[in-house]
């Protein structure tokens, strides 16, 4: 994947798989491409040169709502809630972003990772999401993109501003979802190490563009 912002070469030769059933993390410095490559990923970027596939489909030229109903799911920084919207009115737009549900009713349901993490953060349905303090605010917004049932989960600093039970909260709900959801590929960007250490099976370390390692451990990547 080749990306050019100006003179600089964001992306340059970034090449990457993410697997049914793998969690990926990818970490780097400031600048090193990983939010370029994330843009590109969900459709805000068109590559300079490279392809994007899905299950092997070609959705490089899909924009970001089709990719979104094709299962491509993203959790940005800060979250994207709406203050005057409930947590129920949240979900409900959710699930009606999922590929097989956007024509037809949607119920309130929730399936038992995404009740169990709500009771787990204290977050009640009826809530606006004005009332949320930021931890749960990235939380609801996690499980906003697990309610549309996405094939591919990508996280952009799912752990930022959080304190420890904050992010031990994260790591537990997506252990939760990986195990109900074993074909799930996720890929997680991350600064906090540790983190990525014991919740990615495999991580990839790039740095002015490019891939410089790629390994099992945090610590083989440095």
């Amino acid at each position: 994947m080749h990306v050019r912002l100006g003179a600089v070469r964001a992306l340059d030769g970034v090449s990457l798989e993410v697997h049914a059933g793998e969690r990926v993390g990818l970490i780097g410095p400031n600048g090193a491409g990983k939010s370029t490559l994330l843009d590109v990923l969900i459709g805000r970027r068109a590559p300079d040169a490279g392809t994007v596939l899905l299950d092997g489909q070609d959705i490089t030229a899909d924009v970001p709502r089709e990719r979104a109903r094709r299962g491509v799911g993203i959790v940005l920084q800060g979250g994207r809630v709406i203050d005057h919207l409930s947590v129920t009115e949240h979900l409900r737009l959710a699930a009606l972003s999922h590929r097989e549900a956007r024509d037809a009713m949607v119920d309130d349901d929730l399936d038992d990772t995404i009740a169990a993490a709500m009771a787990g953060a204290g977050i009640a349905r009826d809530q606006l999401a004005a009332a949320l303090s930021h931890p749960q605010r990235q939380l609801l917004d996690l499980l906003m993109v697990l309610r549309s049932r996405p094939r591919l989960l990508m996280l952009d600093e799912p752990t930022s501003g959080m304190d420890r039970e904050g992010r031990d909260r994260t790591a537990s709900i997506l252990r939760d979802v990986q195990a109900g959801r074993p074909m799930l590929a996720t890929l997680i960007v991350e600064h906090d190490e540790e983190f990525l250490a014991a919740n990615t099976d495999r991580v990839i370390r790039v740095r002015d563009g490019r891939v410089i390692a790629e390994a099992q451990e945090v610590e083989d990547v440095r």
